[in-house]
């Protein structure tokens, strides 16, 4: 019995330390979003991924800027194989942590469906703003009418 305690109590630990951004859900967002602004321009973090994730679950209004700019991020892991090929679907995980802010992103996703950096980020920006109204379609197309109207759609 002490020997399975042992063994169980390693696998825990070596799990945990497999991990590197373990650590990451326990910080509050203004670390979160700090990871980001960090790795705007490097993106090499492991960590980016669970951060990105994690402030769309905390529905952090402060980080939607910064999520904005990472609508081209493409999830390493999910991305194509050396061959061409894809084993999982590509993921963009700052459409994902849009999408679970909701409304309040929309102005900054007009924003980028307008000036958008890459048409990535403009397509994927699209994708954001169509989840974010899907229950309710005409209060987005609404939305999109009265800042062409008052010229909101542009920071």
């Amino acid at each position: 019995m002490l020997l399975l305690v042992l063994v169980t109590a390693t696998c825990v630990d070596s799990r945990a330390q497999a991990d590197p951004c373990a650590t990451l859900k326990t910080k509050d967002t203004q670390a979160l979003r700090e990871l980001l602004e960090e790795q705007q321009t490097l993106r090499e973090s492991p960590c980016l991924p669970s951060a990105i994730r994690q402030l769309g679950q905390l529905r952090d209004v402060e980080a939607i800027h910064l999520l904005v700019g990472y609508l081209d991020y493409l999830e390493p892991k999910t991305g194509p194989l050396p061959n061409g090929g894809a084993t999982v679907r590509p993921s963009y995980p700052a459409v994902s942590a849009l999408f679970q802010i909701g409304k309040p992103a929309a102005i900054e996703l007009l924003s980028a469906i307008q000036a958008g950096g890459t048409p990535r980020a403009r397509e994927n920006a699209v994708r954001a703003y169509a989840d974010v109204f899907r229950d309710d379609l005409s209060s987005g197309i609404r939305a999109i009418e009265n800042s062409r109207a008052t010229g909101k759609d542009r920071r």
